[in-house]
């Protein structure tokens, strides 16, 4: 396409989330296709996976205003809290009231919003971290000011809106974490951020410390689910709830100090990571973010689809427009070296 016709499509500064400039490293044509193009799938009336995450995420979002206090707080409080959020929902939102499966398919959303809301508030109560500020918004008229990357007189202006903050306080020090709510977890890798795959938590968490004048002190995802637990023969109770408890552990990065360790609350499943390595990780993005922003004005809408277990291709709306076959000749994925931490090497 070129830079000209870069130029038409994108103007001289294109205003992005964290999850476009994913898209164009998975496949820089499905990126065209998408915000080039602008090509869209017919719509059909029904409630999508979508739907349900942006559900999940209100209720949570609207209980975490309400709990004034988590020290007496009970399932049974987060369910009936939830019950009622899901109420104005219902009403508001014709698709919930459209048949039998889908009023059910509501109230499950409800149980699931509720016992994640339930967990997560004893995961803060085992810890020193407390909620900070929640489902805040950062970009062109946000509560946090955008990551703006710029190169050649092109800019990107990334946005987002991020779950949760929570803070911990030493002296004068204030540490972060950044929690980001999601209906499924996939596991968080570096070697996928270092190749700009997946970009939410370290980009999130480089413009919340930067706000905030803070240190970072770990980025995870939580699940908001009440999962099954596969058990072999009877289980009692309480054994179920804490196998349960263990499947909805935050996933992901904690800084490798002692003291946000300790402040940390049990439920972790996480790695380590030191300061400086989280530091060289937020240069590495800035450079990787503009390479691609470059790529973007340059024009560059190679048919290139990643391969990191699976392809790109194998969720991708557009792959009936580039015809990517790799039997066919000039056809070729890129595959992703999939480096275990210490092979990482951020300043490359």
């Amino acid at each position: 396409m070129g830079e000209e016709g870069a130029s038409y499509l994108y103007g001289d500064t294109v205003y992005a989330s964290v999850s476009r400039l994913e898209r164009y490293t998975s496949c820089p044509f499905s990126y065209f296709a998408k915000y080039g193009l602008k090509a869209k799938e017919r719509e059909i009336f029904g409630l999508k996976n979508t739907h349900m995450g942006i559900v999940l995420h209100e209720m949570v979002k609207d209980l975490t205003g309400k709990i004034e206090s988590f020290d007496d707080i009970t399932y049974a409080k987060c369910l009936e809290e939830c019950t009622g959020l899901y109420e104005e929902i219902y009403n508001m939102n014709y698709i919930f009231r459209r048949n039998n499966r889908l009023k059910l398919l509501g109230q499950r959303l409800v149980k699931r919003a509720a016992y994640a809301f339930y967990v997560s508030s004893l995961q803060l109560k085992e810890g020193e971290f407390r909620p900070y500020r929640s489902e805040i918004s950062f970009g062109p008229g946000g509560e946090i000011p955008p990551v703006v990357i710029s190169s050649s007189n092109k800019t990107i202006i990334l946005n987002g809106r991020i779950d949760r903050i929570d803070v911990s306080e030493k002296g004068n020090e204030k540490f972060i974490r950044i929690i980001d709510y999601k209906s499924s977890v996939s596991p968080f890798m570096l070697y996928r951020v270092y190749e700009g795959l997946d970009l939410q938590l370290p980009v999130y968490l480089y413009a919340a410390v930067r706000n905030f004048n803070a240190r970072p002190a770990g980025m995870y995802y939580f699940e908001l689910d009440k999962p099954l637990v596969k058990v072999n023969g009877a289980i009692e109770a309480e054994e179920l709830e804490k196998e349960r408890m263990k499947m909805l552990k935050l996933k992901g990065y904690t800084l490798d100090s002692q003291s946000i360790i300790s402040d940390a609350d049990k439920s972790l499943k996480s790695k380590l990571i030191n300061e400086h390595s989280i530091n060289e990780m937020f240069l590495h993005l800035e450079k990787n973010i503009k390479r691609t922003c470059e790529d973007i004005f340059r024009g560059k809408n190679d048919i290139l689809p990643v391969y990191d277990k699976i392809p790109a291709c194998t969720y991708c709306k557009y792959k009936s427009i580039c015809a990517f076959d790799d039997q066919k000749p000039g056809c070729r994925y890129r595959f992703i070296n999939q480096k275990n931490d210490t092979e990482i090497n951020w300043k490359e």
